[in-house]
């Protein structure tokens, strides 16, 4: 759909190019002193329409590319939540794969977990330090545990959770 937008644009444009510079033409042959405030307009028309025939497909390309970004980590993250909650369990393996499917993006995300039992809480650099121990962080039922991913300039891209529902481990 955007290449056939960007495909009548770009007739459009050059439709009107060239009736510009066929009018341009005609009144330079007659020699008649073509209003120059005119003709000035009609360039200035020309550079502008080149300057949106590029720059605004190619925006609209990047907006898109960042919605599928957005959602390709968005899924990964609820499936990596949704298989903690189901066992109670964070694996290296689990947490690593995650990390390996999100730079796919291309961007350099940042990740934070968090796991909340009772009143206590425990936070990316607690998780990280005993699955570096363990190979494996614990969660009881009924604990919460959330996932947020940060693009480069620190908004959130993704943000998930949910409550342990078993103990398999």
């Amino acid at each position: 759909m955007i290449k056939y937008i960007i495909e009548v644009k770009r007739r459009f444009i050059e439709q009107r190019l060239k009736k510009i510079g066929s009018e341009l033409e005609n009144k330079l042959e007659i020699g008649g002193e073509g209003d120059l405030e005119e003709i000035f307009s009609k360039v200035i028309a020309i550079v502008l329409g080149s300057i949106m025939l590029f720059i605004v497909p190619i925006r609209l390309m990047n907006q898109r590319q960042q919605n599928i970004n957005q959602t390709y980590v968005l899924t990964e993250a609820m499936c990596m939540v949704d298989s903690v909650c189901n066992k109670g369990i964070i694996y290296e393996d689990t947490y690593l794969e995650l990390l390996n499917k999100t730079e796919k993006t291309g961007e350099i995300l940042k990740l934070e977990l968090e796991h909340y039992s009772g009143e206590s809480g425990n936070y990316t650099k607690q998780i990280l330090s005993e699955l570096e121990e363990n190979g494996d962080y614990k969660m009881k039922r009924g604990d919460l545990f959330k996932i947020k991913i940060f693009d480069n300039n620190n908004n959130i891209l993704a943000f998930y959770g949910g409550y342990i529902k078993d103990e398999d481990y």
